[in-house]
């Protein structure tokens, strides 16, 4: 069962309008970058540097995640084509036991979803959902709760979750960050044993 990727509702806003009035003010979503060991999403202002026992998912393995053709792949092309999409991964990392992982999808909220939705209103919305989403994949949750937590220099929502899948304990923090028309949803995850704070100061603000 896959418990790395992100802890987002099942309800997606419709993608007909890609940016809010306020992001359209602002400079406009750009992807993040992986420069060796460190990863930086300039337009939500955060990075993170990880050792040599983390492996970063590649180019090609992004683009076959978020469901891109090799042609699609130059950057216009793909930050247009990103832009528009209604999620993606924006960046995934694993440590070479794979007992702890990192995920950052961002979502589009869209114009009307995304002037009126804030970072505690999307926990509280994910929260309600999120039970039954990971039961149909197999996961067990035993807590699933609010919490503010610090990230990169700020503080912002997240949901502190404890699961099983197949008799292994689940440890997950997932933190949102919005601006404009999108939400950042960094998931950290760690397996048997719980050092998902630990995961938390491993990124920095930019």
């Amino acid at each position: 069962d896959d418990v790395s990727g992100s802890l987002v509702p099942d309800s997606q806003p419709s993608q007909e309008s890609s940016a809010s009035a306020e992001e359209s003010e602002d400079e406009a979503l750009s992807i993040g970058q992986v420069n060796g060991g460190r990863y930086e999403n300039k337009y939500f202002g955060f990075g993170c540097s990880l050792d040599s026992t983390w492996t970063y998912a590649s180019q090609e393995q992004l683009q076959a995640q978020n469901g891109l053709t090799a042609e699609m792949f130059d950057d216009e092309a793909l930050q247009e084509q990103l832009r528009n999409s209604n999620m993606f991964y924006d960046m995934m990392a694993a440590t070479s036991d794979l007992s702890l992982n990192i995920n950052v999808v961002v979502q589009n909220m869209g114009q009307l979803y995304g002037s009126i939705l804030s970072e505690d209103t999307i926990v509280q919305q994910t929260i309600k959902s999120l039970p039954d989403q990971l039961a149909a994949s197999g996961m067990s949750v035993t807590s699933c709760k609010a919490a503010d937590v610090e990230f990169a220099g700020a503080t912002h929502k997240a949901i502190r979750l404890t699961s099983t899948v197949q008799d292994t304990q689940v440890y997950q923090i997932c933190v949102f960050i919005k601006r404009g028309g999108y939400i950042a949803n960094i998931t950290l995850t760690s397996f048997i044993d719980n050092t998902t704070d630990t995961l938390l100061k491993l990124f920095y603000g930019v």
